[in-house]
């Protein structure tokens, strides 16, 4: 016969107790198959069972690219997958919905892509690999020591940024050859468009600016007559430090000019923000072209669950800019000055209402206002006419002449201006479900309220425009991928009209 001491009974009863409780604690199986982007398998991909942060329990994927791992459920519990080659995936383990028999397919991206998943195209995450449309991604290294944004795209085949004069001066582009009132250009889903379509890329700083998309040619349903030549899309960087994060640098150099930029961003719990103020001053090397330009950008994030957020975001500059005009021709600078003021503001819902349903409802808005202003004719009035300084012109092939350039006086009043104005209001509603994993089916809607003038309120316009959009997206046997859908607008212009689109890839080698 045994006797046990007093602290010896404490000791086996509280073994016993604990081995009950662990008995009694529910056990899960997970299995499932790991793929990666183009739905391949992937042999020996490590699964782990992540518990306070330490691994309790790992496997293998075999051939196949399976795995099975089983472990008690309990709060905090995480799987975590990983591969040479991809970016490790890991998520929550709810004990509730992972009760008993749990599968789990997991898709790994390539650590390769990971700047190279796009939602332009198809207004959904899909790797560039498996889009039959041609989009180029740019990221803020691209854009590292830049001023103006178009400093970035210049270098894009097929896309070509055309500036006059100096720092201000009116910037264009053209993709493809096509015109530059062709392009739909989007700040954070936002429309930067004019009434009549064209964009001053001069006044878009890229400061704050974390990617762009660039969409060539008019290959996607999702945004009809606005993009006869290509997309352009702009997403503001976002706060992802636990601590703010201040930053500030500045720079300057000859000619008056300097550059200064300060941002305030960071994450606290379910709340991230970011915040960016930039500033250009230049007075140029030819007299009465000074330039400034003043931007900030904010973007602000609440996370109300893992499926669900709400964005915010709004981009504003005020900019002002001599205009010097055929400086060269009449041998001194017109007294002109153009300024400009735009608002780009959204907000958006984002919801993941089940794993295969994503639903997305936006609002946004721009106001821009501009004025050209000739405060007093240049030169030296004459007869009627306005007399430049003695200059002499060489052409390319040596030939020069020598003169003074005459320009009628018999023009509007001075001071003269001419002012512009821009007012859009749109809500954007999308939803997306996963049919299978080979089709996705995606419905959208937009209204967007148009008013603005061009040279006075005489000019005014205010009109309404409704788009539809349906689409299909999806593969066969993982090697051709499909793009097919359409839109049907109702525009205040030009009335009803259908844009369909459909666009094909083949992944030769996986």
């Amino acid at each position: 016969m045994f006797r046990f001491s007093r602290p010896l009974r404490w000791a086996s009863s509280f073994v016993l107790a604990f081995s009950a409780i662990a008995i009694a604690a529910p056990l899960s199986n997970f299995h499932g198959a790991i793929f990666d982007p183009s739905g391949a398998v992937l042999p020996d991909a490590q699964v782990e069972l992540i518990e306070n942060g330490v691994p309790v329990a790992s496997v293998a994927t075999d051939a196949k690219g399976h795995y099975s791992i089983s472990w008690k459920l309990e709060p905090g519990l995480r799987l975590r997958v990983s591969d040479r080659g991809f970016r490790t995936i890991e998520k929550a383990i709810d004990p509730q919905a992972h009760a008993g028999d749990s599968l789990e397919d997991i898709v790994l991206q390539l650590a390769s892509f990971s700047d190279q998943i796009t939602v332009t195209s198809t207004g959904s995450p899909t790797p560039e690999s498996q889009l039959g449309t041609t989009v180029t991604v740019l990221d803020k290294a691209d854009y590292q020591g830049t001023r103006d944004i178009q400093e970035g795209l210049r270098l894009l085949p097929g896309l070509q940024a055309a500036q006059t004069g100096q720092a201000g001066g009116t910037t264009s582009v053209f993709i493809r050859g096509g015109a530059s009132d062709a392009n739909k250009v989007l700040i954070d889903g936002i429309p930067v468009n004019d009434i009549g379509g064209t964009v001053e890329f001069a006044n878009l700083a890229s400061a704050s600016v974390a990617r762009v998309e660039v969409l060539r040619g008019p290959n996607s349903a999702l945004y009809g007559s606005d993009a006869l030549a290509g997309v352009i899309s702009l997403t503001t960087a976002r706060g992802d430090t636990p601590l703010p994060l201040f930053t500030y640098q500045s720079a300057g150099g000859n000619f008056g000019t300097y550059r200064q930029e300060g941002s305030l961003s960071g994450r606290q719990g379910k709340f991230d923000y970011f915040s960016d103020y930039s500033r250009f001053d230049s007075s140029n090397s030819i007299p009465g072209d000074k330039y400034h330009n003043g931007t900030f950008a904010g973007n602000f994030g609440w996370s109300f669950s893992p499926t669900s957020s709400l964005r915010a975001t709004v981009h504003h500059d005020q900019v002002a800019s001599g205009q010097p005009g055929a400086i060269e021709l009449y041998g001194l600078p017109a007294n002109a000055a153009q300024v400009n003021e735009d608002a780009y503001y959204g907000v958006t819902w984002d919801d993941k209402t089940t794993a295969n349903w994503h639903n997305q409802l936006q609002y946004g808005g721009l106001r821009l206002r501009s004025q050209f202003s000739e405060f007093a004719p240049a030169g030296t009035p004459e007869s009627g006419y306005t007399l430049g300084a003695p200059v002499t012109i060489q052409g390319s092939n040596g030939y020069a002449v020598s003169g003074q350039a005459l320009e009628s006086n018999d023009g509007p009043p001075y001071p003269y201006a001419y002012p512009g104005s821009t007012d859009k209001d749109f809500v954007y509603a999308q939803s997306d479900y996963r049919i299978n994993p080979h089709l996705l089916g995606l419905v959208a809607f937009r209204y967007e309220d148009e008013r603005g003038y061009s040279g006075g309120h005489a000019s005014s316009i205010d009109r309404g425009n409704y788009s539809y959009t349906f689409q299909f997206q999806g593969d066969v046997l993982n090697r051709l991928f499909y793009t097919v859908g359409s839109g049907l607008e109702d525009n205040g212009l030009f009335g009803i009209a259908g844009t369909p689109r459909a666009s094909l890839a083949w992944q030769v080698a996986r």
